[in-house]
């Protein structure tokens, strides 16, 4: 085993690479490190930027509202209109 406390960052990230590499093949290897790239930007700032002062009981009632619309957009059937119940109202 490499005693790694000799090694530079650079070498211990270019071993670390080549063993990915050599475990999970090239495209394994990319996406295992994609998992671990740092993003940019403030993830904290930009949601508050957008969000504003949300709240929980804001977000439910905003998910009832649109429920309650889209129930509206929908309206019911006029018995007439309604589907037959059962194999019996079917005329063949």
């Amino acid at each position: 085993m490499i005693d790694v406390t000799k090694l530079t960052q650079a070498e211990i990230r270019r071993l670390g690479i080549e063993a990915l590499a050599k475990a999970l093949g090239p495209a394994g290897m990319a996406r295992f490190m994609h998992q671990f790239e740092k993003g940019s930007g403030d993830y904290t700032r930009d949601r508050d930027q957008i969000l504003g002062d949300v709240t929980l009981d804001d977000i439910f009632a905003s998910i009832e509202e649109e429920q309650k619309q889209q129930e509206e957009e929908i309206s019911p059937l006029a018995p007439s209109q309604a589907l037959a119940s059962s194999p019996a109202d079917i005329n063949p």
